[in-house]
């Protein structure tokens, strides 16, 4: 199949899926004011701990937009391995991957269109920081915007690889809730979510900064006085994790498929 008409299809899942989640609106309200709380409970949190105008040189405006975009980083992905593991358990996958879109890009797309509404957080996102904490001051905003845009998407490649490797675990573990479950508590306090790298002490700042958790959250930095300085490095170590976890998500998909039992099921 051609690529153009095979992004075509990808494209038509992902608006399908969109439509159908918010002909379901009621059920999403709940989930979002959920997480609204959660991340407006550690915003205040932090403009109450604030007792300087900054703390290792890192704003409460930049502490605070940080916070929100390693959030929205978070919430993108998490529940893409789940349904991955639903089809290996419930061996639905060996019918999936005879259809003429490759099974991982279905996948995919339509957990693109499910996570779409998780931006609708967004606004409110940006509204806590600013009344919380005011714009944050970066040097080149337009720069600034771009490189941050360019460590989004490849935080949110990486992550997204990260949880379909997750998921295919199933083929070797069953249940891979508590894989999932390490990982993203991990990525929870070392990718930004609940602490800002910046406001790390530096000898462990540069440590987390080489591994695949703070990778994913790199996007978050954008906001701090000091991105530009540091991008170029941060921009090279998620390259490498890129590249590192797609031959590895290569593999682990080769290995999957060959323990599938087609005509079984």
């Amino acid at each position: 199949m051609p690529t153009r008409h095979r992004a075509r299809r990808y494209g038509k899942i992902i608006v399908l899926t969109l439509r159908e989640q918010y002909s379901r609106a009621m059920f999403m309200v709940p989930w979002l004011l959920a997480t609204l709380v959660v991340t407006g409970v550690t915003m205040t949190l932090y403009a109450t701990a604030y007792k300087a105008t900054s703390i290792h040189t890192v704003s409460l405006a930049a502490a605070l937009w940080s916070l929100g975009i390693a959030a929205l980083l978070r919430l993108s992905w998490r529940h893409l391995s789940n349904g991955i593991g639903e089809d290996v358990v419930q061996g639905t996958i060996a019918l999936k991957v005879r259809y003429p879109l490759p099974y991982l890009g279905v996948v995919v797309a339509d957990h693109i269109g499910r996570s779409t509404p998780c931006f609708m957080a967004l606004p409110f996102f940006v509204l806590f920081a600013v009344v919380m904490g005011g714009v944050p001051h970066v040097e080149a905003p337009v720069l600034s915007t771009f490189l941050g845009l360019l460590l989004f998407c490849g935080g949110a490649v990486l992550s997204g690889m990260v949880y379909i490797m997750l998921g295919l675990n199933a083929f070797w573990i069953e249940n891979a809730e508590p894989v999932l479950w390490i990982f993203e508590k991990t990525t929870l306090v070392l990718g930004g979510s609940v602490i800002p790298l910046a406001l790390l002490p530096s000898t462990a700042r540069n440590i987390i900064e080489f591994t695949p958790f703070a990778a994913t959250g790199f996007a978050a930095r954008a906001v701090n006085a000091d991105f530009l300085a540091v991008a170029p490095k941060l921009i090279m170590v998620q390259a490498v994790w890129l590249i590192l976890f797609g031959g590895l998500l290569f593999v682990i998909w080769r290995k999957a498929v060959r323990r599938l039992d087609v005509n079984g099921g």
